[in-house]
């Protein structure tokens, strides 16, 4: 392992709290401070929903959310999805809390940005 994987990877445990999920607190905190860690990070939760989409499609023909053919989100994408997410939030409901993994948001906001008809 080079030594910029190492610091990665020693940056990254910084941030996250548990080894399943990245909260809002954390995900704010990286988009201020180390955009390129949160970007690699978020390419990795991109891919791993992209995969569950595709067992899910594949083996119980259930689409979680559907994007238009041939589109290809990027990391930048799913950042503005989890922004409008939290943007979104009524006023009435008050803000996510802190701890509220920004995984969860990703999906639910491309279920929303993408439903299924």
């Amino acid at each position: 392992m080079n030594i910029s994987k190492l610091a990665f990877f020693v940056v990254l445990s910084l941030f996250v709290n548990r080894a399943d999920a990245m909260n809002i607190s954390d995900y704010q905190s990286l988009k201020e401070d180390d955009r390129d860690v949160l970007e690699i990070y978020i390419r990795g939760v991109g891919a791993g929903v992209l995969w569950t989409q595709a067992v899910s499609e594949e083996f119980h023909n259930v689409k979680i959310y559907c994007p238009p053919a041939g589109l290809k989100l990027n990391p930048q994408n799913h950042i503005n999805i989890i922004d409008n997410m939290l943007e979104s939030r009524k006023p009435a409901a008050g803000p996510f809390d802190p701890d509220t993994p920004v995984e969860m948001l990703l999906v639910l906001g491309l279920k929303k940005t993408f439903p299924c008809e």
